[in-house]
């Protein structure tokens, strides 16, 4: 499966790295990331062209401007979004 990962930090980075151990992943994130075994992109357009599913892990302030930027972007693809927890 084409996987896209939009947010490659601390959740986004672990879980990508595991599926690609059996996916074909791309990321994107706004800080660099060099991750161990899948590729990333600079731009939101590049990690959801082609992509079957989009994982979107980013701060849930951020989560509704992505929402404007990836709808662009995709068609008819599954878009999953992980919400980060804030903890007391």
């Amino acid at each position: 499966m084409k996987i896209g990962f939009i947010g490659v930090g601390k959740l986004g980075k672990e879980a990508a790295e595991v599926m690609a151990e059996t996916h074909d992943v791309l990321g994107y994130d706004v800080k660099q990331v060099e991750p161990e075994n899948f590729e990333m992109v600079s731009t939101i357009e590049e990690v959801c062209k082609d992509r079957e599913l989009i994982f979107i892990a980013v701060p849930h302030h951020i989560i509704q401007i992505m929402m404007v930027d990836i709808q662009h972007h995709t068609y008819q693809i599954k878009i999953l979004i992980t919400q980060s927890l804030t903890m007391y």
